[in-house]
């Protein structure tokens, strides 16, 4: 994910992703799961939108950093419900945990919180991807509880250098997608909070353009300035 939000972040990149790299494949997406305090007094994504513009300003949301798949979600959340949300940047999400277990912060965008969630430490009120994930499943997505369009993921891709002959990007694609869809790897991935990729060079190409777009208005909607 980061591929496509740094040339928009980050003033002086040391290479330019149009041309010094060729995009060759999705290798995994990464739905996010908006985690509360337990001892918050919510129980759905509805409850939450109501105590927050009950008490505007009031609800912060941790997240591993600025400008994250955890941070952007949040901020997205915020836009499309109307709220006003604190901000809290962790370096991390072990420090962020930390705090939101204790309830120094309400909530959190997170995908690496589920033995915190099976461990009853953290309650899940929604997914962030279109549809709900195998190690949730009872666990509604934003859209299924008010949001629609609602959609965020983080993910990771593999790039090949810029110049690399198409025959080979397209071998690549071919091998890492045998690779990633293979049952084993999907089994490993489902359990790592992944859901798995592969494709062709095209279908990584227009996601990653796609990505870039949809993030881009993010960003500049929150005015954030390449440092």
């Amino acid at each position: 994910m980061p591929i496509a939000l740094n040339p928009m972040l980050i003033a002086k990149l040391p290479y330019n992703t149009a041309t010094d790299l060729v995009p060759v494949t999705l290798l995994a997406t990464i739905p996010n799961v908006l985690v509360v305090y337990p001892g918050l007094p919510v129980n759905s994504l509805g409850d939450l939108i109501k105590l927050a513009r009950a008490e505007p300003g009031t609800i912060s949301f941790a997240s591993t950093g600025q400008a994250t798949s955890t941070h952007l979600s949040g901020e997205v959340f915020a836009k499309m419900a109307g709220l006003k949300l604190n901000h809290v940047s962790y370096k991390g999400s072990a420090p962020a945990h930390l705090d939101l277990i204790s309830g120094r912060v309400a909530m959190m965008f997170d995908n690496g919180a589920l033995q915190q969630i099976k461990a009853g430490k953290l309650r899940a009120l929604a997914v962030t991807s279109a549809k709900r994930v195998p190690w949730l499943p009872d666990t509604p997505t934003m859209m299924e509880q008010g949001l629609a369009g609602y959609e965020t993921v983080a993910w990771y891709g593999v790039f090949a250098p810029g110049g690399t002959p198409a025959e080979i990007v397209r071998k690549l694609a071919d091998d890492i997608t045998w690779a990633v869809r293979s049952p084993d790897t999907v089994e490993k991935l489902t359990a790592a909070g992944a859901i798995a990729g592969g494709g062709t060079p095209e279908e990584f190409r227009k996601f990653l353009s796609s990505e870039t777009e949809r993030w881009g208005q993010i960003i500049r909607d929150l005015g954030m300035k390449p440092e």
